[in-house]
């Protein structure tokens, strides 16, 4: 509890304790409250170690060298948020976190840990003048602020921005700009990519009868 409450985050990879490269699964933070709500009720002063590996979950392993389109499909595919990294010899290199993929190509996303200028253009939102039920938003945009300004419902369980919504919809990292998905009831195209990163988008509302299959051009 004290690693978490210094680092805050929500994800942590458990290690052997008899050997530093052998992950045994990862500890989502959100698994300790059953034990936190069980230790305050009986006065309980630590947590058993043995009833801590008990909560860890099974990890994705992903080579090194693993192209960036596969860990994105074995994230999905898995639903989890967090992959271990390991070498040729099947050693410990690191973690790699679905945000960590998504930034390398929507660039940084802000979340309520990060700290950034409140007087920068992050969640710009604009109205397209020349098109009807049509704006133009930044791909770092916080999905929640795109909610509250267009009226939308896009879910931001899994990302939260709309670069990230926009990949995951996709499910794949190659040549991005002009490519477009259909979220609910709204068309989101990608118009700008500067290198690997997606810059801009351009969302429509559509009527119902419109609606096409997510991933279509």
């Amino acid at each position: 509890m004290d690693i978490i409450l210094e680092t805050t985050h929500s994800r942590y990879p458990v290690f052997d304790s008899q050997d530093d490269d052998a992950v045994i699964g990862i500890l989502l933070a959100k698994d300790l409250i059953p034990i936190l709500v069980h230790m305050v009720r009986d006065q309980e002063d630590k947590i058993d170690s043995k009833r801590l590996r008990d909560l860890v979950r099974q990890p994705l392993y992903i080579s090194e060298t693993a192209r960036s389109d596969t860990l994105l499909r074995s994230l999905q595919r898995t639903q989890v948020h967090m992959a271990i990294v390991v070498d040729e010899f099947g050693n410990f290199g690191g973690v790699v976190t679905m945000e960590d993929l998504l930034e390398e190509i929507v660039g940084d996303i802000v979340d309520e840990h990060d700290d950034f200028d409140e007087d920068s253009d992050i969640n710009n939102i604009v109205a397209d003048p020349e098109k009807p039920n049509t704006w133009r938003v930044q791909a770092s945009t916080v999905i929640e602020d795109c909610n509250d300004e267009l009226g939308s419902h896009f879910d931001d369980t899994d990302v939260d921005t709309m670069g990230g919504l926009v990949m995951q919809a996709l499910g794949y990292v190659g040549d991005l700009e002009g490519e477009s998905v259909v979220i609910d009831d709204w068309k989101i195209t990608i118009t700008d990519v500067e290198g690997r990163f997606i810059q801009n988008l351009e969302l429509t509302k559509i009527n119902p009868d419109q609606q096409i299959l997510i991933g279509s051009h």
